[in-house]
């Protein structure tokens, strides 16, 4: 189950609507961004700095091969933000996996090296064909079409964090608001502040209780 923007953005003007201009936390000008969708971005791209490699972010690419000696990656995917593996030619499965942490490091020995990006390719490898890659991606919203992008727009969009920890969202925009002094406002931006931190610390130890049943079977 995803949450859409419409029910999101009802959220945090139920939240924080007092400390935004009229219309606008919510609603975007002409061709622009919400600022409400602009400070979700925020929250999203934190939670893309996480160095785990969580599913929601995970995507699978293809790269063309044309006979070039280095394919960039980000320049066919903006949003690339690591990769996790390279499955070898036309859907064969038997390159070596590849590790976000590890996305540096040469493979000589398979012919290719993966460095910030870049793919270089040996004159030892096909020179055409279909590469397979799944990458990190650092688009957390979707569109009705299942289109990955960066800022929320449409009410359908959805953000592909797992419903339990959609409150991330809304603890996450909190951090940016200008609390009012008053001790009211301070300790609402305590509470907010320590969600926040709780959800976060939840997302990563969800993952990695996952991971470790994942290696039970």
């Amino acid at each position: 189950m995803f949450v859409t923007w419409s029910t999101i953005k009802s959220t945090l003007s139920t939240l924080y609507g007092e400390y935004f201009g009229s219309g606008g936390f919510v609603e975007s000008e002409a061709g622009s961004p919400s600022e409400a969708a602009i400070l979700c971005n925020l929250v999203h791209q934190q939670i893309v700095t996480i160095p785990q490699d969580f599913e929601f972010l995970k995507r699978d690419v293809t790269l063309s091969l044309t006979g070039a000696t280095s394919y960039n990656i980000r320049t066919s995917y903006p949003d690339y933000a690591g990769t996790y593996q390279i499955y070898g030619l036309n859907n064969r499965q038997d390159e070596a996996f590849i590790s976000n942490r590890d996305a540096n490091i040469g493979l000589y020995n398979n012919g290719y090296t993966l460095k910030n990006g870049v793919l270089y390719w040996s004159n030892f490898l096909p020179q055409t064909g279909t590469l397979n890659l799944q990458i990190k991606s650092s688009y957390m919203v979707k569109d009705s079409s299942g289109t990955r992008k960066t800022f929320f727009s449409a009410d359908d969009d959805v953000t592909v964090l797992p419903f339990e920890f959609v409150p991330i969202l809304y603890h996450g925009v909190g951090q940016f608001i200008n609390w009012r002094t008053d001790e009211a406002s301070k300790q609402r931006k305590e509470f907010v502040d320590q969600q926040f931190a709780t959800y976060m610390e939840n997302l990563r130890n969800n993952h990695e209780q996952t991971q470790i049943l994942i290696s039970m079977y």
